[in-house]
C-alpha cells in the first residue's frame, strides 16, 4: 500500500519499486525477496541507488504471533541486509516503523519516549528500528497508514467504507485509539526527509488521536453513508491472538518543526483519500 503510493507520487526522482510474489505491470518492479542476502546484494548493487526506502514488512498481526521466526526474518534479518548494503555502497536509509512499538498505556508519544512493544510484530519491527539505528546515515518513521491497496486487501478505511456503501453492519472499537495517517499524504512527507537525508526517528501520522469507533463515524460523515450501522465495540469483545496497544498515539511536533510544514489532521486526510477516489488514482493503482 505505502509501496504503491510511493511509485504513483509525482516527484522528479527516478523510482524503482520491489514486489514478492504479486507482480505488477511496471517495468519498474522489480522482484526481490530481502531475506535472501545474496539476491538482495546483487539486484542493489546493479541499481546503484541514492536512496533506499524500506516498506516491506508482514503487517498481519496475528499471523506474526502464531510465525514469530518468519516475523523476525522479515522485520530483522531483511532490514539487516538492506542496512548493511546501504552502509557498505554510503546510501541513504529510511525504515518505515510502527506506532506499534509502543504499550499504549499513556498516548501521545514523542521520539523520546521508550518503546515497550507488547507482541511479536512489534516487537520484530522495532529489532529492525535497532537494525537502522547502527548505521548513521538513515532514519527511522513511525507510522499508522491507511489509504487504497494494490494487493487484493483492505486497510481499515477501505473495508469501513465498502462496508457502509453495501449497508453492512460493523463493529468498531471505542477505547482503541490510533493516529492514522493517508500513505498519499506520508508519502509527500518521506520524499522530504529523504530529500534533506534526515537522520534519526521521526514520527509522520496525524497530529490527533482517534477512536476506530470516530474514525468510522468521520468515514460515514463525508460519504453521507448510514452510520447507525457502525456497532462501538470493545477490543476485549475479540478474541485475538496477539495483545494490542489501546492508545499508541504519536506525538508529531518534531517532524512538523524540522520541515516547517503541517500535517494534515484525521478529517483532512479522510477529504483527501475521498478526492484520490474521484481523481483517478484508482486506475493508475490498478494499472501499476
Amino acid at each position: 500500500m505505502l509501496g504503491s503510493s510511493i511509485m504513483l507520487a509525482r516527484t522528479h526522482h527516478n523510482l524503482y519499486g520491489t514486489f514478492l510474489n504479486e507482480k505488477p505491470h511496471s517495468d519498474k518492479m522489480i522482484e526481490l525477496d530481502i531475506t535472501e542476502k545474496t539476491g538482495v546484494e546483487k539486484i542493489i548493487y546493479d541499481m546503484n541507488p541514492d536512496a533506499i526506502i524500506h516498506t516491506a514488512a508482514i503487517t498481519d498481526v496475528d499471523l506474526c504471533e502464531e510465525k514469530p521466526n518468519l516475523a523476525k526474518k522479515v522485520h530483522v534479518e531483511g532490514t539487516r541486509n538492506l542496512v548493511e548494503i546501504a552502509k557498505d555502497l554510503g546510501i541513504y536509509f529510511l525504515y518505515i516503523s510502527t506506532d506499534s512499538v509502543f504499550d499504549g498505556l499513556i498516548g501521545n508519544y514523542n521520539e523520546n519516549d521508550s518503546p515497550n512493544p507488547l507482541n511479536v510484530y512489534a516487537k520484530t519491527k522495532y529489532e529492525g528500528e535497532i537494525e537502522t539505528s547502527k548505521y548513521n546515515n538513515s532514519s527511522i518513521v513511525r507510522v499508522n497508514i491507511y489509504g487504497y491497496n494494490w494487493l487484493p486487501k483492505q486497510s481499515i478505511a477501505e473495508w469501513i467504507l465498502n462496508s457502509l456503501r453495501k449497508n453492512i453492519p460493523i463493529k468498531l472499537f471505542t477505547n482503541v485509539y490510533f493516529s492514522p495517517i493517508l500513505v498519499n499524504h506520508l508519502t509527500e512527507f518521506l520524499f522530504k526527509i529523504v530529500e534533506q537525508k534526515l537522520t534519526g526517528i521521526y514520527h509522520v501520522s496525524s497530529p490527533e488521536g482517534i477512536t476506530k469507533f470516530e474514525f468510522g463515524n468521520l468515514i460515514a460523515k463525508i460519504y453521507n453513508l448510514n452510520k447507525k450501522l457502525i456497532i462501538p465495540s470493545s477490543i476485549a469483545d475479540q478474541n485475538l491472538k496477539a495483545p494490542r496497544p489501546l492508545k499508541p498515539t504519536l506525538n508529531c511536533s518534531k517532524i512538523q518543526s524540522v520541515l516547517r510544514k503541517n500535517l494534515l489532521n484525521v478529517e483532512e486526510g479522510l477529504q483527501y483519500f475521498k478526492k484520490l477516489e474521484t481523481s483517478g488514482y484508482l486506475d493508475k493503482l490498478r494499472n501499476l
